[in-house]
This record gives C-alpha cells, structure tokens and sequence, in this order.
C-alpha cells in the first residue's frame, strides 16, 4: 500500500511540475531546454544526473532506472518528443510503452490487475490520505505487483489528465447548425443567361490608327538590336518585291512581266533557239583541230562564214535593237532585280522589234550554254526553218 500511495505521490508531483513547465514556456519559450533538464525541477521527483541523450533511449542504463524512476522518465521522455520532437498526442501513449523496453510485461501486469480489481477502480481516485477505504487497492495482493506494474497502472489511470496536459484545454462541441433546406447544385454555366454587355462606342473624334511595322509601313522603334540576327539578303529582297506587287497601283512595266507565253507557243520558240545555239567548247576545239589536220596534209583552207547564233547579254541585246538588227527578241520574267530589263519591252515597241516574255531564266540559260541568262535576240533566222517550225 506505502508502494502505491508513493507512486501517486510521484505522479502528482510530476503532473503539477508539467503545469508549471508549460506555464513557463509560454512565458519563456527560449529558455524552457534549460528549465526543464535542470535538476531543480526534476528533484523533488527523483534525483538524476544523466546525459539528455540518455532520456532518448530508456535502455542505455537500465540498472540505474528502476520502477518509479522509469516512469518519471518516461514522463520526461514523452515532454521532449511532444514539445522538441512535435509528436502528436496522439502516439503518446504509444511511445511511453516502446520508451520502457518492457511493453510486454507492463501490459501483462496491466491486464492482470484490470482481471483482478475490475473496471471501476480506473474510474474511481485512489485515496491519497493513507486510510483503510473498500474502493482502493488490495493490500493483500500489492505485493505481487513490482514498481514497473504499478507505473503502468498509474500511467493509465492518469492518462486522460496527462494527455490534456499535451492538448491543452478541453474544447466543447457547440450544437450543430440545423440545415434548413438541401444544397442544390449550380445550374451549368452554359445554360446560364450570359448578361450581354452594352458595346462602349468609340468616340468619332479620335480615330483609331495602329501602327504597322511591316516593310515599306512605319519607322520601327529603336530597341536593344545586340542579340538581333539579320535576315539573309535574298530574303529581304524577296519580301521586297512580294510587297511591291500587293500595292494598289503597279507599274505597268512591271506588271507585264506576269504574263508570259502559253505552253504550245513556249515550246515553239524554245524549239526554235535551240537550232541556233552557239558552240561550246567541246565542239569549238574538235573543229579547230580538223582544220588544222587539212592544213598538215597541204590542202586548202578555204574560208567559211560563221553560222548565225544566238546572242545572249542585256548589253548584247541592248545594242542590237538599238541598231534594229534584231529580228526576235525573248525576256526572263523572273529576273532579279527586275531593274535590268524592266526597259528592255519599251525600247522593242520603239524600234518596231518583235518580242516575248517567257517563264524561267534558267530554261532561256540552257540554251546558251550557260545557267541563267536575262534575255537572247536573234539576229539571222532561215525562212525554211521557220517554214517549218510554223508547220
């Protein structure tokens, strides 16, 4: 009975200096580490000197805790995990079972007490006068209980005012609201009326008038070009023109460029130049050593005139209508700047020259031998190939 009354003692004492710690440190949260592993608080309970890490682990010293020490350590151990630790009060009770090492025995003792005194001695307080009283403990059967048993015993007759110690003040549940009626669900907001907002008309004062940075519109604004990469030429060159065609007023000599020959009559004249395509090199060298084969053998080199070709270059062509010894003339319409030839149909209306506009200045390159070209003349043409070509 002593053994009993002298745990309760140690379990009231212990629960008011918990008050008084948690008192403080709401008074003084910085310095409540010190307080609490100080020996005068913890001295009139037991007197210890151990490491704090030793409070970590209860099984680095058993032979120093004994039954009342290992459950005012517990108690110690339970404050550091709650309040430096952030445990939840929850798993108290838990971790004070796992901090004795010795759970199994505890809750044996604990079910062999709770079989033998029942249920109503955890709901009733246990008298803390020393008198002989119906409702306390056995005193014939406290001997079979260690110092370990009866910690447990008192941890779990303490332990809702142990717990709320953790929790703090016992909130009460106010009544609940009554709902007056279901919640209905929103209607869809596509079956909702959509409120038409009245149209804000400009005033007719101001006009509106956006700036456009495309090419030829406004000035650009002057900004940071350190990162800025330039576009290649031919692409400039090319946005250029597209922009120069989309005008409202284009130029009549050069909007003729966009209309060149059909098919069947292409054809015809690109039959024709090519009955009159200068020799290449190839060609030239075979013929120059013939001849010279003929002078090695003593035989007469007799003269020959050179046979009509077609003459290709701008300035070629240029002078040979200046001069009215062009008989047909043909013109690239994709000519690049198109400044090179853009006069070329005007100066043939003037001399009386007939000319055509045909697609490609590549297809007109190929006959001369060459990859592009601007424009070629004829200057001879025979009447029975032409006979032949009308046929």
């Amino acid at each position: 009975m002593n053994v009993i009354f002298e745990s309760c003692d140690i379990v009231s004492m212990t629960f008011a200096k918990i008050r008084g710690l948690i008192s403080y440190m709401k008074a003084n949260p910085k310095e409540w580490r010190d307080y609490f592993t100080s020996t005068h608080f913890w001295g009139p309970v037991v007197n210890f000197s151990l490491p704090l890490a030793a409070f970590r682990d209860m099984s680095q010293k058993p032979d120093i805790i004994s039954g009342r020490m290992t459950f005012a350590l517990s108690l110690y151990s339970l404050m550091f995990m709650r309040f430096a630790w952030k445990v939840q009060p929850r798993n108290l009770l838990l971790l004070f079972c796992h901090s004795l090492n010795e759970a199994a025995q505890l809750i044996q003792g604990y079910r062999f007490y709770k079989f033998h005194y029942g249920v109503s001695c955890f709901n009733k307080p246990v008298s803390e006068s020393g008198e002989d009283n119906t409702n306390d403990m056995d005193v014939d059967h406290a001997e079979n209980f260690d110092d370990q048993h009866v910690a447990c015993v008192l941890f779990s007759y303490y332990r809702n005012a142990f717990i709320s110690c953790f929790v703090g003040r016992k909130t009460k549940m106010g009544p609940k609201k009554m709902q007056k009626g279901k919640k209905v669900a929103e209607m869809p907001a596509a079956l909702k009326k959509k409120v038409v907002e009245p149209k804000k008309k400009p005033n007719p004062l101001f006009e509106p008038r956006p700036k456009n940075f495309g090419i030829g519109q406004d000035i650009q604004p002057k900004r940071d070009v350190s990162r800025f990469v330039r576009w290649p030429k031919y692409i400039v060159l090319q946005r250029q023109l597209a922009i120069l065609y989309k005008r409202l007023k284009v130029p009549p000599a050069i909007n003729q460029f966009r209309f060149a020959l059909d098919r069947p009559t292409t054809s015809q004249v690109l039959r024709l130049l090519k009955k009159y395509r200068p020799e290449t090199k190839r060609a030239k060298l075979k013929r120059l050593k013939s001849r010279a084969a003929k002078q090695a053998k003593g035989k007469e080199d007799a003269p020959s005139k050179r046979p009509p070709v077609v003459r290709f270059g701008v300035n070629t062509v240029t002078t040979l209508v200046e001069q009215k010894k062009a008989q047909l003339v043909v013109i690239a319409h994709d000519v690049d700047p198109i400044e090179i030839v853009v006069f070329l149909p005007a100066l043939c209306r003037k001399m009386g020259v007939p000319y055509c506009i045909i697609r490609s200045k590549a297809r007109l390159g190929k006959i001369v031998n060459r990859k592009t070209t601007s424009c070629l003349a004829l200057q001879h043409i025979n009447p029975s190939q032409l006979i032949g070509e009308n046929s």
